[in-house]
C-alpha cells in the first residue's frame, strides 16, 4: 500500500513538472519513490512477507 501511494505520489509530482518549464531533476522525483519503496520492503520483512524483486 505505501508503494502505490509513494509511485502515485511520484506520477503527480512528473505530471505537475511536465507543466513547468523548469522540470526538477529526475533523482529529485525518484528519490521519494525509491524511499517509500525500500521503507515497504524493510517493513515487509520485518513481517515475513518477501517482496520479489522484478
Amino acid at each position: 500500500m505505501a508503494a502505490q501511494f509513494a509511485a502515485e505520489a511520484t506520477l503527480r509530482r512528473v505530471h505537475v513538472a511536465q507543466k513547468d518549464d523548469d522540470m526538477p531533476p529526475i533523482e529529485a522525483i525518484l528519490a521519494p519513490l525509491e524511499a517509500e519503496l525500500k521503507l515497504a520492503r524493510s517493513e515487509d520483512f520485518k513481517h515475513g512477507k518477501a517482496i520479489a524483486k522484478d
